[in-house]
């Protein structure tokens, strides 16, 4: 049967099913649903034939058609059919683009609302439903709720309409596979590069953005990863540096803070490229000079989280740590640090502290979440 054929068979099929329907209605049984009194409603169904192919009408296909797009698209239909909200938010970029189409093409209202429902699906915002049921073609209340909130997340002005720009968009969060949690990410790129997505620049934009979007999620790995070990309580027997990290860099036993630093880039995949594998806190310092990412404590730079912070205190001992978060309305920067106190310590300083030299911009986006534990940093925690 071809493709042809299996459309005008679905069409005979359904005037024959609408009378399934309406016996469906007058029992009051959603001819839509898949509650149990409808499923024993089509099991008392006296034409075997004609139940099957209604429960088919349900799903939008005959077998033939079925068989069809899976060999010209690469759907795997009874996945497709059953996804939640947890599998969508699994499936590779190209699964994505195949889920969209699959969801697209089931629906016979408006295919360009459908498209954008299945595109908001794909990139796990609620319209209600998910899967086969959350694409009708129909811009509702929910529809027009999620367009709205994309649009804030991504930087584009929050209309709840659908426009140019919100369409290219949408197109490019299914295509490069971002998840829901990356597009504010995205939104944050486009506006500190005051960057506006046209239908010409939106593969430039999947490219370099995706860069970008792996960058921040690897510096919040490296405040992740600090917090952790902040976390384990680590502290050194009777001031001896001897620590997992010395070990780890080869220089055991010696002072620890800046090998504490690349030990926790290495973990976030982030060593030699955005953080100095260092165990010298001025080598760390000049590396970031020399790459033209040093910023001198009072020269206006706010830093973000995962920035190097580095310290020198009226003896001239340098000291280093991680930033984990700056509060712009206390002018408040938090830091984990290791070796303070002969510990992992997390510490808090006003920006305008004489004891904060610099800091080296790993180019994080966030400021931040402030931790819930930190205590005041003094520059006698180094040693």
């Amino acid at each position: 049967m071809s493709l042809s054929e299996s459309r005008k068979f679905d069409h005979q099929q359904g005037e024959k099913l609408d009378y399934w329907q309406k016996q469906c209605n007058k029992l009051g049984h959603n001819p839509n649903g898949h509650s149990q009194e409808y499923q024993d409603f089509l099991r008392k169904a006296n034409d075997k034939l004609l139940r099957e192919n209604f429960i088919k009408m349900q799903m939008g296909f005959s077998n033939e058609v079925i068989k069809f797009k899976q060999k010209n698209d690469g759907w795997d239909f009874n996945k497709f059919l059953r996804l939640s909200k947890e599998g969508i938010a699994t499936l590779s970029s190209e699964e994505r683009v195949q889920y969209r189409n699959f969801l697209v093409s089931r629906v016979h209202d408006n295919k360009v609302i459908a498209r954008v429902q299945a595109n908001l699906l794909n990139a796990g915002y609620d319209l209600g439903q998910y899967g086969i049921h959350g694409v009708d073609g129909k811009k509702g209340t929910l529809t027009t709720k999620a367009i709205k909130s994309f649009q804030e997340s991504i930087g584009l002005k929050p209309t709840g309409e659908l426009d140019q720009e919100t369409w290219l968009a949408l197109e490019l969060v299914t295509t490069a596979g971002i998840r829901k949690s990356e597009i504010e990410r995205l939104g944050q790129i486009l506006r500190k590069d005051n960057k506006q997505l046209s239908e010409g620049n939106v593969q430039e934009l999947k490219y370099n953005q995706g860069n970008e979007l792996d960058l921040n999620l690897k510096i919040e790995q490296f405040v992740a990863v600090a917090e952790k070990e902040f976390q384990k309580g680590f502290k050194e027997n009777n001031g001896d540096n001897m620590t997992p990290y010395g070990k780890w860099y080869g220089l055991d036993g010696q002072p620890w803070c800046a090998m504490f630093v690349s030990w926790c880039a290495e973990q976030a995949g982030l060593l030699n490229t955005y953080v100095p594998k260092f165990a010298s806190v001025q080598y760390g310092l000049d590396w970031y000079r020399k790459k033209g990412r040093y910023h001198i404590q009072g020269s206006g730079y706010f830093p973000k989280a995962g920035d190097v912070i580095f310290f020198k205190n009226n003896k001239g001992q340098n000291h280093t740590g991680i930033v984990v978060a700056y509060d712009s309305v206390t002018n408040i920067v938090y830091t984990i640090e290791g070796n303070s106190n002969n510990s992992i310590a997390s510490r808090k300083y006003n920006l305008n502290n004489s004891y904060i030299q610099g800091f080296g911009a790993t180019g994080g986006l966030s400021n931040g979440k402030i931790p819930r534990i930190s205590t005041d940093g003094v520059d006698t925690n180094i040693r």
